[in-house]
């Protein structure tokens, strides 16, 4: 043990040698000059109605602070490069923005505006944990790991690590040293090796390094990971890189993020916003901060949820993401009981669709079982349910445990999510006609609601690169959505279904189009749609797995 250990710190020192290596920070670094101008001009512009707003060139650290836009109206935002560069995404744009782990860009309540790099966005210090596995030991749960110091280090006594975030904790992986992948697409026989959670670490004080770890995950090592000093990666999720809150008709160009705690690009409500020459991608060999990281995001790529009009995302590169490449769904709305023929109370499951509602808006209605529609109505009107009168409070009683009797007989529902709330979230809707008594009724209160107006409807995913992948490729969970010409490298797949257990994805999903793709290392090798859904083509996608290829002319599975 301690030969092979110090094996593998002597690798490690001499690596960051040669490497020029930049020592991690114990606190965030402090945020420059040019940050706190840069905030304090965005914001006067924005106040003085700008219609154009130019970032200078350098280097921008934000540390533990967002930069944000709020309030923007027609305005564009370019940054101003050391020399033209133009390709598509940039390589070496002139202006970076520097954040801690959890902080980043967001736009909130902004219409009309355009960000058009080249930007770069990255971590100081990368957000997850990166080192070499040593060795097994007796436990089959525990291995032994030296780490990059230069990165997060995995103490589970200390933040980010005692609170990782997800549902199960920080994110364990194993890589193929040789390829620098997931050693799931080197090895076939290692399929899972991408996905095993930490349950707790200790340090261990060898040779005076800080950097020698126990990891204990919360079932049995998967895979062979002791082979051929496999690199690990463990990471946390916390935070949103590149965060659109409730904006429309939003431009985002030319802008590659390196780094990020949890979600790349995403976005909730508003809607019709476009993302172009846009990449989620490590960095290359000449950039001059750690060239050698396996990692570019910690979670999603992109996951647009709640929109009115779907995202277009075009033109761009994702890549080793910690979690799916791509999710564009809604959030079903659970009825919880009604108050006379024509209102049903529906808690938002949203980040507030349903404070969106209008009269004349359409809602229509699931079975929670079945999930076969129980009728469609139209909006009358809406509000938001108190504690004031006697209905509202009676409501809000019903309403109250809805999680913990769903999950009981007779409903039986399955979850993955935890006890959502219902306290602020609930809302009774009075429809324009009676409502069938299916929709709830004494002896089945709970079923769900699909807010039409906001199921991303029309969203377009075309002519991109996803490659690398901890999980699915694509989870294409809106109606009448374009997926085409698209190039998809080692994940799990793309679907086209909702996921009732995550309360996402439109009930109606239908009309949509998934053609002219080229899928390599899936570990499916079809498209998987789910039954029942209305007019799904899937046509002319080309599979290849393990060497092995074929193409699906016209149908879905």
């Amino acid at each position: 043990l301690t030969l092979n250990m110090a094996k593998v710190l002597l690798l490690l020192l001499l690596s960051c040698l040669i490497r020029d290596s930049v020592s991690v920070p114990s606190i965030p670094m402090p945020v420059n000059e040019n940050a706190r101008n840069l905030q304090a001009q965005i914001n006067t512009a924005i106040a003085s109605n700008a219609n154009k707003f130019t970032i200078p060139s350098g280097s921008y650290i934000f540390s533990n602070n967002t930069f944000s836009i709020k309030n923007a109206r027609n305005l564009v935002i370019i940054t101003e490069s050391m020399e033209q560069l133009l390709s598509d995404p940039p390589s070496n744009p002139g202006v970076t923005f520097w954040f801690y782990y959890g902080f980043g860009v967001q736009f909130i309540n902004c219409v009309n505006v355009t960000f058009a790099g080249p930007l770069t966005v990255d971590y100081d210090p990368p957000n997850y944990a990166q080192g070499v596995f040593v060795q097994n030991t007796a436990d089959p749960k525990t291995f032994v790991a030296a780490f990059d110091t230069r990165y997060l280090l995995p103490d589970t006594n200390v933040a980010p690590y005692n609170s990782p975030g997800g549902l199960s904790g920080a994110k364990v992986a194993f890589w193929d040293p040789a390829t620098r992948e997931l050693m799931q697409f080197v090895h076939e026989n290692d399929d899972g090796t991408g996905n095993q959670f930490m349950a707790n670490s200790s340090h261990i004080n060898t040779l005076e390094s800080s950097d020698v770890w126990s990891i204990t995950l919360r079932r049995p090592v998967m895979g062979n990971p002791i082979k051929n000093n496999t690199l690990v990666t463990i990471f946390p999720r916390r935070g949103i890189t590149w965060n659109m809150q409730n904006c429309s008709d939003m431009t985002t160009q030319r802008v590659i993020l390196h780094a990020g705690g949890n979600m790349g690009f995403f976005e909730s409500l508003g809607g019709s916003n476009s993302y172009v020459n846009v990449a989620i991608a490590r960095p290359s060999a000449d950039y001059p901060f750690l060239a050698d990281r396996l990692m570019a995001m910690n979670a999603d790529g992109f996951h647009s949820s709640d929109v009115g009009k779907g995202p277009q995302l075009i033109n761009s590169e994702i890549s080793f993401t910690g979690d799916d490449f791509l999710n564009i769904h809604n959030k079903m709305m659970v009825v919880c009981g009604r108050a006379d023929e024509s209102t049903i109370a529906v808690i938002d499951m949203s980040a507030g669709a349903l404070k969106e509602l209008y009269p004349g808006q359409n809602m229509s209605f699931y079975g929670l079982k079945s999930l076969e529609e129980l009728g469609a109505y139209t909006v009358h009107s809406s509000h938001l349910v108190g504690s004031t009168t006697p209905l509202d409070k009676n409501i809000a009683a019903g309403c109250s445990d809805a999680y913990q009797k769903m999950t009981s007989p007779p409903y039986n529902a399955k979850f993955v999510i935890g006890p959502f709330p219902s306290a602020g979230r609930t809302f009774l809707i009075n429809f324009t006609m009676e409502v069938s008594p299916l929709v709830s009724n004494k002896s089945w209160q709970f079923n769900l609601a699909n807010d039409d107006a906001h199921s991303a409807a029309n969203a377009l995913v075309h002519g991109n690169y996803f490659h690398d992948g901890f999980s699915r490729m694509g989870l294409l969970k809106a109606p009448k959505l374009t997926y085409t010409n698209n190039i998809v490298e080692r994940a799990r797949g793309i679907h086209v279904y909702s996921e009732p257990v995550w309360l996402e994805g439109a009930l109606d999903i239908r009309d949509s189009f998934v053609a002219n793709n080229i899928v390599n290392n899936d570990l499916m090798g079809a498209i998987d749609v789910m039954k029942g859904l209305k007019n799904i083509t899937c046509r002319n996608n080309t599979f290849t797995e393990w060497g092995k290829s074929h193409t699906l002319a016209s149908t879905c599975s």
